[in-house]
Order: structure tokens, then sequence, then C-alpha cells
């Protein structure tokens, strides 16, 4: 029987291979956005880093996006696995490096948290934050039956995913039942600043579902505004 690995040793063994350690994650991410957004608007780079080192290099073609493709960063650093500090220091890098940021699974009232310290960290390194984005990752069933959609839910993301997912997880990260309380949680997160809902569905018959969506669910969350 195999034995039961936390996430961070799961991780750990994914970097092995790779010979990279896993703290070093935020450092190769933050030197590859800078050598990046470099090469995307200048020519004859050079950059000699802690991770990466090349001379006179220059890219080509250049993005059509001026002056480069938006860069957004996902992260969602769970409090009963990650330490305060390394928290703190991911959330920042977004508000520091990216323009836009990706979470999932996060209650709406640390969404907002989160989504306020990421601006007020990139306003107090003087980058703009209008035109910043956020993303929120939510799982959704669509069925009457409140129950029969949780219990559909439970089933296809243990299948996906893992049988380990607890019931709980689940419903945190699901909207689901009839379309009012689909749109209801979904207005939550647009209350709390997400300007960009992304909705999975947590079912085997995803055209149904998709059908159902396009009905009774998109025409009342596309009326949603975020919050000035």
């Amino acid at each position: 029987m195999r034995r039961w690995q936390s996430p961070r040793e799961k991780a750990e063994a994914e970097f092995e291979p790779f010979k990279v350690k896993l703290a070093d994650r935020g450092p190769r991410l933050e030197e590859g956005i800078t050598i990046l957004r470099k090469l995307w608007t200048e020519d004859r780079v050079s950059h000699r880093g802690r991770f990466y080192e090349f001379r006179d290099l220059t890219l080509e073609p250049k993005p059509l996006q001026k002056p480069c493709p938006p860069i957004w960063i996902a992260t969602n650093p769970k409090p009963e696995l990650t330490t305060p500090r390394i928290a703190d220091r991911a959330l920042r890098r977004v508000g520091l490096m990216a323009d836009g940021w990706m979470t999932d699974n996060t209650p709406a009232a640390r969404f907002k948290e989160r989504w306020a310290l990421i601006r007020e960290v990139a306003r107090e390194a003087q980058r703009p934050t209008e035109s910043m984005e956020s993303a929120l990752h939510l799982m959704v069933n669509i069925n009457d039956d409140r129950r029969a959609a949780f219990e559909e839910s439970v089933k296809f993301l243990h299948t996906y995913y893992s049988p380990a997912m607890t019931r709980e997880y689940i419903e945190g990260w699901l909207a689901y039942g009839p379309p009012a309380a689909v749109v209801e949680k979904i207005r939550a997160y647009v209350d709390a600043g997400c300007t960009t809902p992304i909705l999975r569905f947590a079912s085997w018959d995803q055209k149904g579902q998709l059908v159902r969506a396009l009905a009774d669910v998109m025409p009342a969350a596309l009326a949603l505004r975020v919050p000035d």
C-alpha cells in the first residue's frame, strides 16, 4: 500500500527529477516574468540572474499587445497549509508583478481581503490598478434538485480528482442547485471584486449544463457589476 503524501511531499516529488527545489518556485517565477517582459519589449537583451543567464538575445516577432501581453499569476495559499509569511509573499508578488490574479476555492470574504491587499501593494509600488483583473475558478452544477446537484458534483469531482477530496471542500468550491442559487454564489464573488468568474461544470452532462447555463444563469450573471 502506498504511503499517504502531503501536498508538499507530492510537489517536491514532481520537482525532484528536474533538480529544482520547491522553495525556488517563487524566485524562479519572479525572474522569469522580468525576462519575459524585457524580451517582449526590447531587442538585444542580456540577463544574468540567479537562475538564468544569456547575452544579446532578441525575441521575434514581438507580441501584438502593447507594451506586452498581460501576465496573470494564479495563487491560492491555504491558511491551514501555508505560513502567514509565505502566503503574504505570494499575494504581494501578484501586486508587484502581475496584471491579474487567479484563484480557486476561496471563500468570498477571503477573496475580497486578498484582492484588496494585492491592489494596495500595486498602488504602493506605483503600478496602475484600474486595469488589473481577478478571476475565480468556480465549479457549477445546475439542477432544480439542490441535493441531486451536490451529490452528482461529489461523484464527478471524486472521479476526476481524488476521492480524498472532502465534501466540505467541494461545497466551498461549488455553485449548485437552481439557477438562482448559482447566480447568488457568483454574485458574492463579483461583489468581492472578481472581474472574471470562470465556470466549470461538475457534471457528466456537460452539454446539458452548458445549455442550461446559457439560458438560465448567464443573463443574470452578465448583468452583475463589480463595485467601484
